[in-house]
């Protein structure tokens, strides 16, 4: 493989480029974005006055300073929100 560019099509590349055809339009209302707004995520529940958040998934867990710590997905919550937790934190005992 190499870094020169061929000198054969190296006019190609050279000056403006013109668009011959549209192949979606500019904005369409109708098309959702999903992107931008995601829903909200869920509120937390209130269990013997402390927050507590519906756990979606366990994707791992690991010894960290002799305790038994899991990384946990949040339910409603995007991957931003993945965290190792102790053991003890975690209430989701189908999950653990």
């Amino acid at each position: 493989m190499t870094t020169q560019p061929s000198q054969k099509l190296f006019h190609c590349y050279l000056g403006l480029s013109v668009v011959k055809q549209q192949l979606f339009p500019a904005s369409d209302d109708s098309i959702p974005d999903h992107h931008s707004n995601p829903p909200p995520p869920p509120p937390p529940v209130l269990i013997n006055n402390k927050k507590e958040y519906k756990v979606e998934e366990i994707l791992n867990s690991h010894l960290f300073q002799h305790k038994l710590q899991f990384k946990v997905k949040w339910k409603g919550y995007g991957i931003k929100a993945i965290f190792w937790k102790p053991q003890e934190n975690i209430h989701a005992p189908g999950l653990v």
